[in-house]
């Protein structure tokens, strides 16, 4: 090949271009399908989007609650999807779901795979249905004067190399009261030989409005949900 030579992309065969596409992301695939109807066909094929779904995502949808509502056409209307309806997976105490721009794995964790304690104790906490969560029952805090709630997930589930982040989704009602003051210890850790632990100090009530008005009770509750 002369110095200087370039290659034409267009020229190639669809299953290279589909391999090339395959190398990069779900947000480079679907940007190049605008360039034309090969490279849209290219883009569009199971094998790219195979390379983007997790490797094990096969053994992930097999955990599924539910069967799915429809048979999918193709890979990326499967990826698609994952995307945007996490799914109940684990006998329904997980969901799981990919990042769109990336295919990574998400993982909501739900209350009864929590560890809460006093959290079979009738008089602090209430397990019903909520029609907001999806998961069939969440924990209702009644009163307690110490919260403590821990979470476990198997890094092995994770996509590596990846940076995780990690939420406590819970919701307040009116009458939730004694959550601005003092504010909660937050803590990740590896549980693996050496693995470090970040501990970080947050107010669960970020708005402020019960630390005014409740800021020195010793208790709290009023309806929280997890």
């Amino acid at each position: 090949m002369e110095q200087g030579s370039t290659v034409d992309l267009y020229v190639l065969p669809e299953r290279y271009i589909s391999k090339i596409l395959s190398l990069t992301s779900p947000q480079d695939a679907c940007r190049s399908s605008v360039v034309s109807s090969v490279f849209q066909s290219a883009a569009d094929s199971d094998s790219v989007w195979e390379r983007f779904l997790p490797t094990d995502y096969q053994q992930i949808l097999s955990s599924l609650v539910s069967p799915f509502p429809f048979v999918f056409s193709s890979k990326k209307e499967l990826y698609l999807y994952l995307c945007n309806n996490p799914v109940l997976i684990d006998n329904g105490t997980k969901t799981f779901a990919l990042e769109k721009c990336s295919g990574k794995k998400c993982y909501m964790i739900g209350a009864k795979e929590l560890s809460i304690v006093w959290g079979d104790t009738p008089q602090y906490w209430n397990w019903r249905p909520f029609p907001e969560s999806r998961f069939s029952e969440v924990a209702e805090l009644m009163k307690v004067c110490w919260l403590v709630v821990h979470g476990r997930m198997e890094t092995r589930l994770l996509s590596p190399s990846t940076t995780y982040v990690a939420y406590l989704v819970f919701k307040f009602s009116d009458s939730a009261y004694g959550f601005g003051l003092p504010p909660a210890e937050v803590s990740v850790k590896l549980a693996a030989a050496g693995g470090g632990e970040e501990v970080k100090e947050v107010y669960l009530d970020p708005i402020g409005r019960h630390r005014r008005q409740f800021g020195m009770h010793r208790r709290i509750g009023g309806s929280v949900m997890l």
